[in-house]
């Protein structure tokens, strides 16, 4: 910034050239109904939705509080924000899977994360995956705190009583993944997220509000982390090109993250 645009920022701000209303509202809750019966009276006036805009400091703070406030007046908002993919239940299954496929050996925090994220085998049918929170830490309470390798893994989760039989079935699935090249990884994440779309999404839908914000997200983080993969094809090919990079789940899962961080995406609800 010049010193001039300092300079110009530290002088008093000049008085809109339009009518300004100011609201002093004790809640949230009580704002966003004011400002949504002000744009009801707007509409009603003739005035075209194309010319009203909402915006907040926060949107995390107030999209909830709004949503519903639209709802009560009748109104349809379309919602847009930057996508913080990175933060996104998506991407942390792609990413936890890439974690577990990583290391020799793993401690059971790191082999279950898949699982607490809602990974489901790709083409199963039926309600019995994903594994529910309530099994998950079941199941991390019953396994030993040893560092093994995915296949002592297995030897002991059929020595184990009482465990969840679909833990089986995630590590057959584990050891069936095969190293990642350019073209196995993309296909690897663009399964999880396909399966997690059509499992995963189903139980956060159920347990989400009357705004479905969190199904809106991760329906968005589904379709972005798919992009992904396609742009994590080429780039993971050229980056292997290196001498220096080791061709491991380590190496997409840090590259697909500096990917996610470069090129976020965007939300929109869907009416």
């Amino acid at each position: 910034m010049t010193s001039s645009n300092r300079l110009a920022l530290s002088n008093p701000v000049e008085p809109p050239a339009v009518p300004v209303v100011e609201m002093v509202t004790p809640t949230k809750r009580d704002e966003a109904r004011s400002v949504m019966a002000l744009i009801k009276g707007l509409l009603e006036e003739g005035v075209s939705e194309r010319d009203i805009a909402v915006v907040v400091r926060s949107l995390d703070k107030y999209e909830d509080v709004l949503f519903r406030a639209s709802l009560q007046h009748d109104i349809v908002p379309d919602i847009w924000t930057q996508l913080r993919l990175t933060q996104t239940r998506p991407f942390s299954l792609a990413i936890a899977v890439c974690d577990a496929l990583a290391a020799g050996e793993i401690d059971k925090e790191t082999l279950l994360q898949p699982l607490e994220y809602r990974w489901a085998p790709l083409g199963t049918s039926g309600s019995d995956w994903p594994m529910s929170p309530k099994n998950v830490q079941h199941t991390k309470a019953v396994l030993p705190e040893n560092d093994l390798t995915r296949q002592e893994w297995a030897d002991l989760v059929k020595r184990v009583n009482h465990i969840d039989g679909r833990l089986s079935t995630y590590l057959q699935w584990l050891e069936g993944v095969p190293e990642p090249t350019p073209a196995t990884a993309a296909a690897v994440i663009s399964d999880v997220v396909d399966s997690y779309a059509t499992h995963g999404l189903r139980d956060i839908e159920v347990a989400d509000g009357p705004a479905l914000l969190e199904t809106e997200t991760d329906a968005s983080a589904v379709k972005r982390v798919k992009k992904l993969g396609d742009q994590l094809e080429t780039k993971l090919g050229d980056r292997l090109e290196r001498p220096s990079v080791e061709q491991s789940w380590a190496t997409v899962a840090e590259l697909a993250t500096i990917i996610a961080t470069q090129r976020p995406g965007s939300r929109d609800h869907s009416h």
